[in-house]
């Protein structure tokens, strides 16, 4: 037991913060006079500098006042946050949403590049435009580089590419023998237009191998 000298209450030590450098490893004054002498402390610091300390407000239980919109609402209206007493984050979901899409625009310009920032592909703003060269594909050299491709073994950034390039590596499942087989495909059966005597276009019928017939002892096999 031990009495904090600023209420006078004498209480179990587990009702006083840690402190090691205290002979009981306990702090001097007990949890709740401890946090309202942080709190007078923060009033004259803020005072100092010409601001004042918003008085905090007793909510019916289960609700919460939003700091931007100064609302009170119903604690499911506001996003999770583990790191709070109530679980709950200080803004609701529209005011939260609105502070991310200003954080957004405000740091990285827009979405495009807040998708490129080193916490979620490594890359970063210098290093995306070199990855980009002239704005362009990686891959097809046509159309505007605007999706990250990454490996999917290791998670590392590749290039920047287009819509069609990056689905096409990835309905290929990044596999190269099944590209060079398509590749092949693509020069065996590619059919160039070519004009008939009457004038028109047709497309040939692509070249199959001659299947040599088979003889009378082999017919006769097959027919018993």
């Amino acid at each position: 037991m031990k009495t904090c000298p600023d209420c006078g209450e004498l209480k179990p030590l587990d009702e006083y913060p840690r402190h090691r450098s205290m002979a009981d490893g306990r702090g001097r004054y007990c949890r709740p006079c401890m946090n309202e002498r942080a709190r007078e402390s923060n009033r004259r610091r803020q005072a100092r500098n010409g601001k004042t300390v918003r008085e905090l407000e007793e909510q019916p239980p289960g609700w919460k006042r939003c700091r931007d919109c100064a609302e009170v609402r119903p604690l499911d209206e506001f996003p999770r946050n583990k790191y709070s007493k109530d679980g709950r984050h200080a803004y609701c979901k529209p005011c939260h949403n609105l502070r991310g899409q200003e954080t957004r625009q405000r740091l990285y310009g827009g979405s495009r590049h807040y998708h490129l920032v080193p916490l979620r592909h490594h890359c970063s703003g210098r290093r995306h435009h070199a990855r980009r060269a002239d704005g362009l594909c990686a891959i097809c050299r046509d159309n505007p580089a605007e999706h990250v491709d990454r490996c999917h073994e290791t998670g590392g950034v590749r290039g920047i590419l287009c819509f069609n390039c990056n689905g096409g590596l990835g309905q290929f499942r990044d596999r190269v023998d099944i590209l060079l087989m398509a590749i092949a495909y693509l020069e065996r059966t590619t059919c160039q237009q070519t004009l008939d005597s009457t004038g028109g276009s047709r497309l040939p019928t692509p070249r199959r191998e001659a299947v040599p017939s088979p003889t009378s002892s082999e017919q006769l096999r097959l027919i018993f």
